[in-house]
Formats: structure tokens, sequence, C-alpha cells
């Protein structure tokens, strides 16, 4: 592969990567904030976080997540008031 179609590659991917990461801190940052979860909460953290450093599957978990793992019925906590 020549230097020019890596580069042109990596700038097809690059937004892709950008919006899997942005997903992935979101899923991370829902899972902090959740007094419940499906399942056990440090599987979702790993699981998140492993699937990062994957294109298709860090997007796929992360929405997987997002539609599935949380409960919907539990409150969320703010995270502002930790911080106050």
């Amino acid at each position: 592969m020549a230097q020019e179609d890596i580069v042109t590659l990596l700038l097809l991917i690059s937004p892709i990567l950008i919006v899997q990461l942005g997903v992935v801190i979101y899923a991370l940052l829902d899972l902090r904030k959740r007094k419940k979860v499906k399942g056990d909460r440090w599987v979702w953290g790993l699981i998140l976080i492993l699937g990062a450093f994957s294109l298709p599957a860090g997007l796929i978990l992360a929405a997987v997540y997002l539609f599935w793992g949380r409960h919907p019925d539990e409150p969320v906590d703010s995270w502002m008031e930790d911080r106050q």
C-alpha cells in the first residue's frame, strides 16, 4: 500500500473514530452516574473501555449499553451535585 493510500484511508476513518470515541465516553459517563444498570457495572465498563479500541465494535457495544444495558426506570444522579 502506498503512503498516499494510507493517508486517504486515515482521513476516511478519522470521523468514524471521533464519533465512536464520543459515544463511548458518553456511555461511560452515563454508566458512572446511574445507580442501577442491567448486569454488572464493572462488566459494562470493561466492555466499553476495551471496545473503544476496535472500530466497529466500540460503537456497537456503546449502542447496546445505551439502548439495553441502562435501567430506564432508575433516576439518574446529577454529576453536578457531586461537585458542589
